[in-house]
């Protein structure tokens, strides 16, 4: 704990002495957006669905889900603080959601979390990173008529770490 605390604290420095501009990809333009790179995340409109993902929504009616129930990844070519993201399973309750933190190339953090299909969950994270993986697995059925472990995820929220201007030479 002392040093989830510590590790917190420091990403909040880091952004702060850096300079951070609070980003959200609601996911509304049909695609995941915002300089990111993605494997295995599509978008889908909830707006006529009646299920998780239709819950899932937080803002608009897109939302972005694990393609084939498959690992599913974002990527930046810059370090970026990811501050969290609403969750929810698409089909299955007590889904159980894996999210690793990646900082050039080298594994830094792992969060584990369960969701149900009925309402979205936010999770924080404070993570400084550059990509993560987000794999998900479990649960029963909720009976929307579809299965497997999709999750959907929306309002993902992160700052942008700036570098800083620097000094000219003496």
């Amino acid at each position: 704990m002392k040093n989830t605390i510590k590790y917190l604290a420091g990403s909040i420095l880091l952004a702060s002495s850096l300079g951070a501009q609070a980003a959200i990809l609601d996911f509304e333009g049909g695609s995941v957006g915002g300089g990111f790179s993605s494997s295995n995340f599509g978008t889908l409109n909830t707006a006529t669905r009646n299920d998780g993902y239709k819950h899932g929504t937080v803002s608009g009616n897109y939302v972005a889900f694990n393609q084939f129930a498959n690992p599913a990844s974002l990527s930046s070519l810059s370090s970026f603080l990811f501050t969290g993201a609403y969750f929810t399973g698409a089909w299955n309750d007590g889904l159980s959601i894996t999210v690793n933190g990646f900082l050039g190339g080298v594994a830094t953090m792992s969060k584990t979390f369960v969701v149900d299909s009925l309402a979205p969950a936010w999770q924080s994270f404070g993570w400084n990173v550059d990509s993560l993986s987000f794999s998900s697995a479990g649960g029963v059925s909720h009976g929307y008529g579809g299965g497997g472990s999709h999750f959907a995820m929306d309002n993902f929220t992160y700052n942008e770490v700036l570098s800083s201007v620097p000094e000219p030479e003496t």
